[in-house]
């Protein structure tokens, strides 16, 4: 049974098994894809840091550092907490922003179903990530022994030891269906840090990405699956 093309490579030769020419519409294409999916992702990353600050605020006293008092007189002006703690996480990086806001919603005694909503959430956050930054580090090349529009990205270049080389093959599709994802959760943090109001219904329902979409391929790859084939293993048959 012949194996679907992608549109964008209907009319390349079809003689030969390989791609000779991969088309401007293709990578045209992949490029708004690409885009969407990075924009998407950084404004997630933006807003996290807001969100943790915000949490601090409503959850405690801070508002406003007081003035200082030496010798009955005012020695410097109040300074306004959150603008402190903002300065302090302007640079603060998409991992250590999750952790800081789970950490937040833990301390303030947060309901359990908020403390659930928000590790859901980030935990797909999680996932794509990985797929983020192997694309923001490592350029992807089209997959020329086939026509179905699958790119590859790997991180052979920066890999330290030979059995950690990884390539990740991936479809344009992916890259929309994590960009939705990120739409979605983008809109659900802040439903879910105000259980009072309740999230349409359209935007509820199962992730469209999903880590399965990725193939892997290279050493490292190799050696997990060896890995998880030599834990299946029953212990009878190890002795």
């Amino acid at each position: 049974m012949a194996r679907p093309v992608h549109p964008l490579l209907a009319n390349t030769r079809s003689d030969i098994p390989f791609l000779v020419k991969v088309p401007k519409r293709f990578w045209t294409a992949y490029f708004k894809a690409l885009g969407e999916f990075c924009h998407e992702f950084a404004a997630v990353e933006s807003m996290l840091p807001g969100l943790v600050v915000r949490e601090v605020l409503d959850k405690s006293n801070a508002r406003t550092t007081g003035p200082t008092y030496s010798g009955g007189e005012i020695s410097k002006p109040g300074i306004n907490a959150g603008d402190l703690m903002k300065s302090a996480m302007s640079e603060m990086r998409v991992g250590p922003a999750m952790a800081a806001l789970k950490r937040v919603l833990r301390m303030s005694k947060a309901s359990k179903g908020t403390i659930s909503e928000v590790e859901r959430l980030l935990k797909q956050v999680g996932e794509i990530q990985f797929l983020r930054n192997r694309l923001a580090h490592h350029a992807a090349q089209i997959d020329a022994t086939n026509r179905e529009g699958w790119l590859e990205v790997s991180n052979q270049d920066s890999a330290l030891e030979p059995d950690q080389v990884e390539t990740l093959h991936f479809q344009m599709e992916t890259l929309h269906n994590a960009a939705d994802d990120l739409r979605r959760i983008r809109h659900l943090l802040g439903y879910a840090l105000n259980p009072a109001v309740s999230p349409p219904v359209g935007m509820l329902g199962p992730w469209r990405y999903t880590p399965a979409q990725l193939r892997r391929g290279g050493q490292k790859s190799l050696k997990n699956r060896q890995g998880q084939k030599r834990q299946r293993v029953p212990s009878s048959r190890k002795r």
